[in-house]
């Protein structure tokens, strides 16, 4: 039986291989994200255990490894972002935003479908740069360094470097005025 690797436009197929692969790559800095929110490193390994644990048990279905990677991150920082405030209103008895928060299912749900449309806009931008940048920018987001891209692709380190520069350039330069899918650019270009 062939071995298909999960690239960033191939849906994502789950199973033990795969899942330990993914936790493997994102387990590490996904709790480095959560500590940077937290600041308690065991709290932030927990968050992003809970959410791991959600895509063993569910295993949510994803078009491709960009929208789980955006996905990993977006619960991780939600899951801090309920940690908080179910700590601070241990403590205090009060919401530290002032917000409602007695309905966490449907503010996730609008956040998640936000999200998604946001994610879906940005690699909607990707497909249409050209075809080199757009190839060496995707092989990057799978975590590639210049040296493989070059070797890959048959191209100098250095216009590896510069489709990339120029891949990314182009895509801040679409970015919406009020820079709501500038975190999500952020996020996807690590």
């Amino acid at each position: 039986m062939e071995k298909r690797e999960n690239t960033a436009d191939q849906p994502i197929r789950w199973d033990v291989e795969t899942f330990h692969r993914i936790y493997q790559a994102f387990f590490r800095i996904l709790v480095v994200y959560a500590f940077r929110i937290l600041h308690n490193e065991e709290v932030a390994r927990d968050v992003v255990q809970e959410v791991f644990s959600y895509l063993w048990e569910h295993k949510v279905e994803f078009p491709n490894e960009l929208v789980l990677k955006a996905y990993l991150y977006n619960g991780v920082r939600n899951n801090a972002l309920k940690y908080i405030a179910r700590h601070h209103a241990e403590i205090t008895g009060k919401d530290p935003y002032g917000q409602d928060f007695s309905d966490l299912e449907a503010l996730e749900k609008e956040d998640a479908m936000a999200y998604e449309t946001l994610l879906q806009a940005l690699l909607e931008r990707i497909e249409a740069l050209p075809d080199r940048q757009r190839e060496v920018l995707l092989m990057a987001l799978k975590g590639k360094h210049a040296k493989d891209i070059a070797e890959a692709l048959q191209l100098s380190v250095e216009t590896v470097r510069t489709h990339r520069k120029r891949a990314i350039a182009q895509l801040r330069s679409q970015l919406t005025p009020d820079g709501t899918d500038m975190l999500l650019l952020l996020l996807v270009m690590g």
